[in-house]
């Protein structure tokens, strides 16, 4: 149990009259679930090319977190403007080590277990919905190696389970259809506002923004996810789909 928090409880109980029928939790991945050191993974995608990684490669994950806000998610792309010319065998072996490194540095955020527990422990449906990572296959890959899959009742991918990405509706309507739940009886949590939270609103869901990376201003917003275990129990008709 999360202690009383006066600032959350305000803004939940603006929030309630949307929340009274959850019935499925929607979390986004990358900055929501799970977080990743970036630029250690940009010092190890740059090492075999030569490069000074300390010199370059916080300048490229800044210039990386502006980039996937926009749905540009070419990790090559990126590496190939710090390193012109190189050769394209040279850039595939610096994106591997990058998204090895990534993959190596994943950690579940605050708060998630205790999240994931809740839903599990209240038969509450579970989705997880992500933007591919440029290349098919790598988001997949990047989900098993986190061991965190199992918690969940449905996966979309945006991008490759559905063509459409977010901040497009379609991949949030696939999500709403694989738990089996209208939109209105689900809840949305995200790291960026544009395409994780304003979809999710117009769709008729709660959206509930946990700041990270990315700019923006949202309400209600908890600092870790274990405080939307708050949300779902000041909602006394949240229940799990019979």
């Amino acid at each position: 149990m999360f202690p009383y928090n006066p600032p959350l409880q305000s803004q939940l109980s603006r929030l309630i009259p949307a929340v009274l029928m959850i019935q499925a939790v929607i979390l986004d991945y990358d900055g929501t679930l799970v977080s990743f050191d970036r630029e250690k993974a940009f010092e190890a995608a740059l090492e075999p090319l030569e490069l000074d990684p300390p010199a370059v490669s916080a300048n490229l994950a800044e210039l990386d977190r502006k980039r996937a806000t926009s749905g540009a998610y070419s990790r090559r792309a990126l590496l190939a403007r710090v390193a012109p010319g190189l050769e394209e065998e040279a850039l595939q072996r610096a994106e591997a080590a990058f998204w090895q490194r990534v993959m190596e540095t994943t950690r579940p955020a605050p708060g998630a277990l205790d999240l994931l527990r809740h839903c599990r422990e209240n038969s509450l449906p579970l989705g997880l919905l992500t933007d591919w990572d440029g290349a098919p296959g790598l988001k997949q890959a990047r989900l098993e190696a986190s061991g965190l899959l199992s918690w969940f009742d449905a996966v979309v991918i945006a991008g490759e389970t559905v063509a459409a990405r977010k901040p497009r509706l379609e991949p949030f309507l696939e999500m709403c259809s694989r738990l089996n739940t209208r939109p209105e009886n689900a809840i949305m949590v995200g790291d960026k506002v544009e395409s994780d939270l304003v979809p999710a609103r117009d769709l008729g869901m709660a959206a509930v923004w946990i700041p990270g990376e990315y700019p923006g201003v949202w309400s209600p917003h908890v600092s870790q996810l274990g405080e939307v275990i708050l949300l779902l129990e000041t909602s006394p008709e949240t229940t799990g789909n019979e």
